[in-house]
């Protein structure tokens, strides 16, 4: 369809509210067609409508119940809103579809370690680095379980095994999507900036204690000093 593809082109183009319009139309002309409905919850999304983004893929989920990519996106929503026993269902049921998903897989490790479920995380995270050892989200929720069980060498070696595949992807990974569990395990993240000028790199301090003593790993975006 034309108009798909125009929408599509918007979406490329940040040009969200265009792009919505253009989506509502179709589903005014045809509102049983799942797709739609999908695409316009991926559209409320990029402009922050989480809510009525959820509302579009349940909707999307009525008309085809199957709909892995918006069982993950509902799930991802409710990861967000701390409800992770429902998250944890709509990757579950993603995974039945799909086994090998990495996306559903990741959600149902991060709902699973949030419910203190330490050992199902692990499992669901030992089957991502099968499919793809160097997705480093899942390796750093891997250094997370190691934490957990105060094997904090395995941490500090998991999170430096990202750090030189992806300096800056680790840096803002555990700044700000694993800073939830990291709190949950009396880890302390901070993220400073570099003074210098232009230079955008952030360098990120992560403090913890392993037998009374207080242990900081530094991990640096340049090599300003």
């Amino acid at each position: 369809m034309k108009i798909v593809s125009k929408i599509y082109n918007l979406l490329s183009r940040g040009n969200y509210k265009s792009a919505l319009n253009k989506t509502n139309k179709i589903i005014d002309l045809n509102p049983s067609f799942p797709f739609t409905w999908r695409l316009k919850g991926v559209i409320l999304l990029h402009m922050g409508e989480k809510n009525e983004a959820l509302k579009c893929f349940d909707e999307t989920l009525r008309i085809k119940p199957k709909d892995i990519t918006s069982l993950i996106y509902k799930g991802e929503i409710l990861i967000s809103y701390e409800k992770y026993s429902d998250a944890k269902e709509c990757f579950l049921k993603a995974l039945k579809i799909g086994k090998c998903n990495e996306r559903a897989l990741y959600g149902a490790a991060i709902a699973s370690f949030m419910l203190n479920q330490y050992e199902e995380a692990e499992n669901y995270i030992e089957k991502i680095l099968k499919i793809n050892s160097r997705n480093y989200e899942s390796i750093l929720i891997k250094a997370l379980i190691l934490a957990q069980r105060k094997d904090y060498d395995g941490m500090r070696e998991n999170i430096m095994k990202v750090y030189k595949m992806d300096k800056h992807g680790v840096i803002e990974n555990l700044g700000a999507l694993t800073y939830e569990q990291m709190k949950k395990l009396n880890i302390n993240v901070a993220i400073t900036k570099c003074r210098r000028f232009l230079c955008k790199a952030k360098t990120l301090i992560i403090k913890y204690v392993e037998n009374e003593t207080e242990k900081t790993i530094i991990l640096k975006g340049c090599n300003h000093k």
